[in-house]
Order: structure tokens, then sequence, then C-alpha cells
């Protein structure tokens, strides 16, 4: 059996905001079969477009993303500095001044 002979699938998103799949009525190769019906193959990464075995949420909420993607965004994302509660900074001076006397520096 050639290539061209095979269906078509189609891209679907399981659920709304969920990720995308590659969807067929009919059994293709080692697809999964779903609850709703048919069969699911390889997940679609939102940004890339590309099939993918893995899926992740996108860092930024906005649909899902594959490895490579979520990566390249997260080196993107801007860094936020959590401010340190007062009590803590206390705890953080002594605990360093404490290093000093020993001879650790930290």
């Amino acid at each position: 059996m050639s290539r061209s002979s095979a269906k078509p699938h189609e891209i679907r998103r399981m659920w709304e905001g969920g990720p995308l799949r590659q969807f067929s009525a009919d059994r293709v190769g080692s697809w999964t079969p779903l609850d709703t019906g048919g069969y699911g193959g390889q997940y679609i990464c939102d940004t890339c477009k590309n099939p993918v075995s893995g899926i992740y949420e996108a860092v930024d909420g906005n649909g899902w993303q594959c490895s490579d993607c979520k990566g390249v965004a997260a080196k993107a994302a801007p860094k936020v500095k959590k401010p340190i509660p007062a009590g803590h900074r206390k705890e953080r001076k002594r605990a360093k001044r404490v290093c000093q006397s020993r001879g650790k520096v930290s």
C-alpha cells in the first residue's frame, strides 16, 4: 500500500482550551482509541504546528507547546524577582555573619 492511498486525518482540539491532536475516525497504526470515538495520534504544538509526542501548557497560559517551544518561551519570559519578607532579611544577614565568622563565604 502506498502512502498516497492513506486516508487523511484532521486536527482537533481535544477539549475547549485543550491541546490540538491528530484525529481519525478509522484506526491508523498505533493511534490511541478515544473515549469520544475515533482515534488520536500525536499532539500538535500550538506554536510551531508540528506533531510531537509530548505537550505542555504554554508558559503564558495561552495554548500548548512542545518542549522546544516551551524552552524558548521560558528564556524569553521576563524574570520576576520576588521580594524577601522583612523577617527573612534579618535571618539571612545573621546566617551570613555566622558563616563569615567561621571562615565560610556565602
